[in-house]
């Protein structure tokens, strides 16, 4: 597709175009005894097996030079239960799965990890690797018993499959986090996690139980916490990336429909259930097609945004178009 098709193809000359990546966000899985604090997924009737039509966008994705990162399986611990292996079996998902570098999964290890499943994955998906987040038991924190188990089912991770599993730490956020649980998982975050990251997890914002006004209250309530750990990840790397909507689209595929996700500046994309949001059909046209909703409603929030230095950096993110669907502050100035 030429440039000029592109919704705001100045975005693409602003940023440049060296990394066009996508994740995929697939809701496959079912059942958890997890338990983890702040978990609000919904545990069951998860059924979205429709892997042609995961397949067809990341291919179509694929013809327009994206590369195609991370599909990832959710919502439910990959470790809880044997049925939710079948998925690996679906001939469709196989197709998918081939298509991307990564198979996400994620897991509490509450019950430890099964080595014969990942075993399998290895054999059945030669070159693949799996990005698997670590979902953390906040209220386990204080626990030295949990904190030997999980760094001794993390280091067994790693001895066993090495770069084969690419393993971050995860977070469910909605309610404030204690200071000395922060600088707990601090040094977990700089002792376990490849990429000496969190990745935060906005579970409430996925279930349709909620209220829209209690979904805005708990992203707002997390803002401190994406603030700290925004400051933290930024002593490794750049705090905010050029990673843009259109640069790094991610697709969630759930109850038979799939939606484009803005991101929120600390680089986490947010489900936001809205019309603007949903494709009509899993292919590039209707991408694109959703792009420009959501573009039509990205514009700044707070008089202040027009001089402020992180005006691009919203605008590119979609902040915007989140904060106005979501009725959110600006996150800088909460942040302080």
């Amino acid at each position: 597709m030429m440039l000029a098709q592109i919704p705001r193809p100045n975005l693409y000359k602003k940023f440049g175009d060296p990394h066009k990546l996508v994740e995929f966000r697939v809701f496959s899985f079912n059942s958890c005894s997890a338990g983890c604090k702040n978990c609000f997924y919904k545990k069951s009737d998860n059924h979205y097996y429709d892997f042609e039509s995961v397949r067809k966008l990341a291919a179509e994705l694929a013809a327009h030079d994206y590369s195609l990162e991370t599909l990832y399986l959710l919502p439910t611990d990959v470790f809880e239960n044997d049925f939710n292996y079948k998925v690996f079996e679906d001939p469709e998902f196989i197709k998918a799965a081939n298509l991307f570098s990564y198979i996400g999964l994620a897991t509490a290890l509450s019950k430890g990890f099964d080595q014969k499943f990942l075993e399998s994955f290895f054999r059945s998906f030669p070159g693949h690797k799996i990005e698997m987040h670590v979902n953390l038991k906040e209220d386990l924190l204080g626990s030295a018993e949990y904190l030997a188990k999980l760094r001794s089912d993390v280091r067994g991770i790693k001895a066993l499959f090495g770069d084969q599993i690419l393993l971050n730490l995860a977070l469910n956020l909605g309610t404030p986090v204690l200071k000395e649980d922060m600088v707990t998982i601090d040094s977990l975050v700089e002792e376990l996690s490849d990429d000496r990251i969190l990745e935060l997890n906005f579970t409430f914002l996925f279930n349709s139980q909620f209220p829209q006004a209690r979904k805005t209250q708990m992203l707002l309530e997390s803002y401190p916490v994406i603030q700290h750990f925004s400051d933290l990840f930024g002593k490794n790397e750049q705090s905010y990336n050029s990673r843009t909507l259109l640069r790094k689209p991610s697709f969630v595929f759930k109850d038979e429909k799939v939606f484009l996700t803005p991101i929120i500046p600390f680089d986490e994309y947010v489900f936001v259930d809205d019309a603007a949001c949903r494709l009509t059909r899993p292919d590039f046209e209707s991408f694109l097609e959703s792009y420009s909703k959501l573009e039509a409603l990205n514009t700044p929030i707070i008089p202040e945004c027009d001089s402020c230095e992180m005006l691009s950096l919203c605008h590119g993110k979609h902040f915007f178009s989140m904060a106005h669907m979501l009725h959110l502050d600006c996150l800088k100035e909460v942040g302080k």
